[in-house]
């Protein structure tokens, strides 16, 4: 009876052995997939972000062409404005 407890022992020490050896394992490919996920996350956040900065880069551009647009419309509107007026001031000398 002794002699087969020890064996059961001895049976059950083993299968724990190897339980903890393929836990090992298990938990080693795991984190290894997990790395490789990260990685890949980090490269399409990488990928993201340039993007999203040329994009700001173009947004950017796109702006100040439509100010210096709207800045060169004012002037030209003055322009008109001026000399509508002075055309109005001599018609009101001559008149």
């Amino acid at each position: 009876m002794v002699n087969k407890l020890k064996e059961d022992l001895a049976s059950s020490q083993q299968t724990l052995k190897l339980a903890r050896i393929a836990a090992r394992e298990e938990l080693k490919l795991a984190q290894q997939a997990a790395q490789k996920e990260i990685k890949l996350l980090q490269e399409q956040l990488n990928s993201a972000m340039k993007r999203e900065k040329k994009l700001i880069k173009i947004g950017e551009k796109k702006i100040m062409e439509m100010l210096a647009a709207g800045e060169k419309w004012e002037k030209m509107q003055l322009v008109k404005i001026r000399k509508a007026t002075d055309k109005a001031i001599n018609k009101i000398k001559k008149g």
